[in-house]
């Protein structure tokens, strides 16, 4: 099961959807306020999350394995939070930790989520875009994507999607995710503090496996996703079979 990243769509895995099909059931969604799930109506992560249920509850397997990246990340990361015993593993590609959160990162998340909506107002809406797929791919393919899934969306609706990505984030101390989890993230990847959080993150949950996908920023599956692809299907195998 496939959750996309902020602000893009379900078109971002379309280089892993024939490679893991040839071997499982693949099921690719937009989540609500993207894509084709627009109008949202009510948008909150916890509709998010809900929504990974009962899509999953849906596809009616017998084992789950969820792969996400970014907020995609992140949406999977709160489903086996909730209930692990629904999913035989979980991907977390290019995103931070929700349960790991450096002290300094919760205290400045209210101010993060305040500065969103008046940071954007100072973009054009064609700069904003542009940034956008600068920042989060190195191909050329993977930044023109990017930009043109974003456009798809107002500056209203990218604002509330990245202030959503703050609800994502609840300090656990003593939390271990208890399934096999394959963390992975961009060589080159910049954004936030993924780079820092995931080493800690792969210490702390004895059942995890980390890799570094070379020649990737953010969009790690897209940058770079014949090492994506192998690393994640061998990663299957030994969870899944």
């Amino acid at each position: 099961m496939f959750i996309h990243g902020a602000g893009v769509d379900h078109r971002m895995w379309a280089s892993q959807i024939d490679a893991f099909a040839e071997r499982y059931r693949v099921l690719t969604f937009d989540l609500r306020g993207h894509g084709r799930s627009r109008p949202a109506g009510e948008y909150s992560f916890e509709a998010l999350v809900e929504d990974g249920f009962v899509l999953a509850e849906l596809a009616k397997a017998e084992r789950v394995a969820l792969i996400g990246l970014s907020m995609g990340g992140n949406v999977a990361q709160e489903m086996v939070f909730r209930n692990p015993r629904l999913f035989a593993g979980i991907v977390c590609a290019d995103c931070t930790c929700n349960t790991l959160v450096p002290f300094l990162d919760r205290l400045l998340a209210p101010i993060y989520g305040a500065l969103f909506g008046p940071l954007l107002a100072l973009y054009s809406m064609d700069a904003l875009v542009r940034q956008v797929g600068e920042t989060s791919a190195l191909t050329q393919e993977g930044k023109r994507y990017v930009s043109a899934a974003t456009a798809q969306l107002s500056k209203k609706e990218l604002a509330r999607i990245m202030s959503t990505l703050l609800a994502t984030l609840h300090h656990e101390p003593k939390y271990k995710a208890g399934i096999p989890e394959l963390l992975c993230y961009g060589a080159q990847d910049r954004l936030g503090n993924i780079r820092k959080v995931m080493p800690k993150w792969h210490r702390r949950d004895a059942q995890s496996e980390l890799a570094v996908v070379p020649e990737a920023s953010h969009c790690s599956n897209i940058d770079n996703p014949a090492f994506f692809n192998r690393i994640s299907l061998e990663w299957l195998g030994r969870v899944i079979g």
